[in-house]
């Protein structure tokens, strides 16, 4: 495999990361939206309004990851996954009581498969979008052919 092969070979991890991390975003963002009022996180919405901050960051990380797939700036695939690592951590303070209420048996509460997936979602978008900030491409060398 001749050398610019390899290089663009690099480059392109990185943008099938990031073009995942958009994916997963967007997926968890439309999930999150339409399962955000169930009946056991009600009283939490009232008085928290976490979701809003889930729902806020999720945005930011999603355009973050668009403008580092466009290429427009050295730091937004890094400020992409901060964006996500915040919705991420956001939603587990969301479901706080529902947490608590799954680990302490209080009450007869199942894991359901909405939190199940929104998690995992929101966890892949993290990680995907860690993983395109983190597959830079390496800088070209100098103007040589290649024998």
């Amino acid at each position: 495999m001749s050398q610019q092969q390899m290089k663009k070979g690099k480059q392109t991890g990185g943008w099938i990361f990031r073009l995942l991390a958009v994916f997963a975003g967007v997926a968890s963002l439309i999930l999150f939206f339409l399962t955000r009022e169930a009946e056991f996180t009600r009283q939490m919405i009232e008085t928290y309004h976490q979701d809003i901050y889930v729902m806020v960051a999720l945005g930011i990380g999603i355009l973050f990851s668009i403008c580092s797939l466009a290429g427009k700036g050295k730091m937004s695939g890094y400020l992409s996954f901060l964006a996500f690592l915040f919705a991420f951590l956001n939603d587990l303070v969301f479901e706080a009581d529902y947490l608590g209420s799954l680990f302490s048996s209080i009450d007869p509460t199942e894991l359901t498969a909405e939190f199940v997936v929104l998690t995992a979602l929101l966890f892949a978008a993290t990680l995907l979008a860690f993983l395109g900030a983190a597959c830079k491409p390496e800088p070209e060398m100098g103007g040589g052919e290649e024998v």
